[in-house]
Formats: structure tokens, sequence, C-alpha cells
């Protein structure tokens, strides 16, 4: 009965020193592997340390990015507000430049009436030119008249020399009435002409 106790238990001690083995070599293939985890983990660690390190600087040159971003919004709100203020001031001088057409049609009218009215005038006065020249011919017709009557009336001995001093005179006063034309007419051409160069009508 002894016998049989002591060989169940060095059975038992023997299962137990096999799976005291196995057990061991379980933790040392556990060790290794555990290891090799460290080994991972601490390469893990170095490259989270390395992204955390990126990270950061990225970070600031993001918060640099927004503090630039924020300041070109503020320039852009000013340019859209200067913007908005120059179409504004365009919109009012394109109304006014609108008026000054319509102003500048109505002076081109007139001065096209000016002209028209202008050439009229300068008609009249190639034919008061033209009456002005034929008056002088009469006058010159009138002298050789004058002075053939008056040799006939000197061959005649007519005695109402007053009569005749008279109608000189009345003579006299036509050449200056017609000379007076003759510089008003002058005057009037060169009024015309003046006008023209003025308004820019030649």
């Amino acid at each position: 009965m002894e016998m049989d106790v002591g060989k169940v238990i060095l059975e038992e001690l023997r299962d137990i020193k096999s799976i005291l083995h196995e057990h061991t070599t379980k933790l040392d293939s556990h060790s290794r592997i555990l290891d090799e985890h460290t080994t991972k983990l601490d390469s893990h660690s170095r490259i989270l340390d390395e992204h955390t390190t990126k990270l950061d600087s990225h970070s600031r040159i993001l918060d640099e990015h927004t503090t630039k971003l924020d300041s070109h919004s503020k320039i852009l709100d000013e340019h859209t507000t200067k913007l908005d203020s120059h179409s504004r001031i365009l919109d009012e001088h394109t109304t006014k430049l609108d008026s000054h057409s319509k102003i500048l049609g109505q002076h081109t009218e007139k001065l096209n009436d000016h002209s028209e009215i202008l050439d009229g005038h300068t008609t009249k006065l190639n034919e008061h030119s033209e009456t002005l020249k034929e008056h002088g011919r009469m006058l010159s017709a009138l002298r050789t008249g004058q002075e053939e009557l008056k040799a006939e009336m000197d061959g005649m001995k007519i005695v109402n020399a007053k009569e005749f001093g008279a109608i000189k005179e009345q003579l006299g006063n036509v050449e200056v009435s017609i000379e007076l034309l003759k510089d008003e007419t002058w005057m009037n051409k060169k009024d015309i002409y003046r006008l023209k160069t003025t308004i820019g009508i030649k």
C-alpha cells in the first residue's frame, strides 16, 4: 500500500515537473514576446514623441496662419468697404456725366442753330457787300454825271448855284451814309468771324 502511494506521488511529481517545464518554456516565450513588445513600444514611443513634436510645430504654424488669415480678412473687409464707397462715387459720376452729356447735346443743337444763323448773316453781309459795290458804281456814275452837269452848267452860266449846292450836299450825305454802311458791314463781318472762331466753326 505504501509502495502504491509512493508511486502515485512520484508520478504526480513527474507530472508537476513536466507542467513546470512547460510553464517555464511558455514563460520564457512570453518573456521574449514581452521583450519584443517592449522594444516595439519603445520604438512606438519615440515615433509618437517625434509625431508630437511635429504636431506641436504644425500647431504653431497653423496658429501663425490663422493670425495672418484674420489679418487678411480685416484688410479684405476694409478693401470691400472702400470698393463699395468707390462704386457709389462712380455711380454718382456716371449720373453727372449722363447729365453733362445731355447738356452738351443741347449745346450742340444750339451751336448748330447758331451756325445756321451765322451762315444766314454771312449771306446777308455778302448781299450787303454786293449792294455797297453797286452803290459805289452808282456814285461813280453820279460823280461823272455831276462833273458833266457842272461843266454844262458852267457853259450855260446858270445863275441858280444855290440849288446845285444843295444837290451836291445831298450827294455828299449819300456818300457819307454809304461809307458808314461799309464800316458797319465790315465790323459785322469781323464780329461773325470772331464768333465762329470762338465756337470752333470755320
